[in-house]
């Protein structure tokens, strides 16, 4: 039997991890896959986007302060996260962003973002058609913050100059205030 769409769906699960090791669930849902995946994969499919494969991979993500339990299905418009942290939130720990010519497609034009990468040693293949990606905020990283919500970014699906990435997973959250008293462990499972 031939498949002739793809339904990708996809799990969250968010961790407090403690410097004893100690580890406390804090949520676990389903995420919302956007209209971004569908976008991207249409450039893919089409061959008329990059034509470069690492365009197409997950390989950005942001968290932010204003997640929005308006729910998004894959074939509606959801683009970006309602208020991203920003540059410096980030690159007080682990994580080092890209921020030269770096963009986010939102609604037909090109916003400026601050991204999060997302090392290939934290993306693993779990099965034939799922990958689980883990998104590390260490205790250093956007302390005093009041998280909730957090998304996936593809990379540069339409090949653009200014690398410009897409939303493709979304998920908001129960309120986390982040401290340095834990780092925070986003274990994120996509499967298509």
């Amino acid at each position: 039997m031939r498949k002739e769409s793809i339904s990708p769906t996809g799990q969250l699960e968010i961790f407090k991890v403690y410097d004893n090791g100690n580890e406390e669930l804090h949520f676990s849902e389903n995420n919302v896959i956007t209209s971004g995946m569908g976008f991207g994969l249409s450039f893919l499919f089409s061959g008329r986007g990059s034509q470069t494969v690492t365009d197409y991979q997950i390989r950005w993500f942001q968290v932010g302060t204003a997640g929005s339990n308006v729910m998004d299905t894959y074939d509606q418009t959801w683009q970006s996260l309602e208020t991203p942290l920003e540059k410096a939130e980030y690159e007080t720990g682990f994580y080092k962003l890209v921020m030269d010519n770096h963009y986010l497609r939102k609604h037909g034009t090109t916003i400026s973002g601050d991204f999060a990468h997302i090392p290939f040693h934290a993306i693993q293949k779990t099965g034939d058609t799922s990958v689980k990606y883990t998104l590390v905020l260490d205790k250093y990283s956007c302390n005093e913050q009041t998280l909730n919500e957090v998304g996936l970014f593809m990379h540069n699906p339409e090949g653009a100059d200014a690398v410009t990435s897409v939303l493709c997973a979304y998920r908001p959250f129960t309120n986390i205030l982040k401290t340095n008293d834990f780092s925070l462990v986003f274990k994120w499972t996509l499967n298509f």
